[in-house]
């Protein structure tokens, strides 16, 4: 068998640097770009705040656009379930948010709970390029948290006992919505 000249392997190695680094140049933009997208969409996401959101991907910088929007949809529905497993529960076992009891059981809790199903449905029809469909789910979503701070305001003209939750998913589900837009 012909050893390889030592040249053309030399010239092989260096340009799958070269292409690997130039990858890992242009997701890392692919971050960036996401980021900048999301934090002037008028809504109130930073571009900190989305660097740190999507920087936790496991792919890290490689990411591609694609897999930073089915990472956000992952950690949105977690985020989610958390919100309904935990956190109401903590705060319905708090005897001083008894006022709480029926926007945290009947508005909250079945709004986040929603939330897994319908990021299904935006993921599926990301998958199959209908964008319109999968933005139609993400920003359906995206109201979810509006819609349990309303339930505050204006049915027990109270403050929210999930304000900082609810304001952290929103910041989460716009940068879905950022990404998803971009692909229309």
């Amino acid at each position: 068998m012909k050893r390889p000249n030592s040249h053309s392997a030399f010239l092989v190695f260096h340009l799958s640097i070269i292409f690997l680094f130039h990858s890992s140049v242009a997701n890392a933009d692919t971050l960036q770009e996401a980021c900048k997208s999301a934090a002037s969409s008028g809504t109130e996401v930073t571009y900190e705040f989305c660097l740190q959101f999507l920087g936790e991907n496991p792919q890290g910088q490689r990411a591609s656009l694609e897999n930073l929007f089915t990472f956000s949809l992952d950690q949105l529905a977690s985020n989610a379930t958390n919100i309904v497993k935990s956190v109401i529960p903590k705060l319905l076992s708090n005897e001083t948010l008894r006022y709480a009891q029926k926007c945290l059981e009947s508005t909250c809790s079945d709004l986040y709970k929603g939330v897994p199903s319908d990021l299904a449905d935006a993921r599926s029809y990301f998958k199959a390029k209908e964008y319109p469909s999968a933005l139609t789910y993400v920003s359906s979503v995206t109201t979810d948290s509006d819609t349990c701070e309303d339930c505050f305001r204006e049915d027990l003209k109270k403050e929210s006992p999930l304000a900082k939750e609810d304001d952290v998913f929103h910041k989460m589900a716009s940068i879905s919505l950022a990404i998803v837009t971009s692909f229309l």
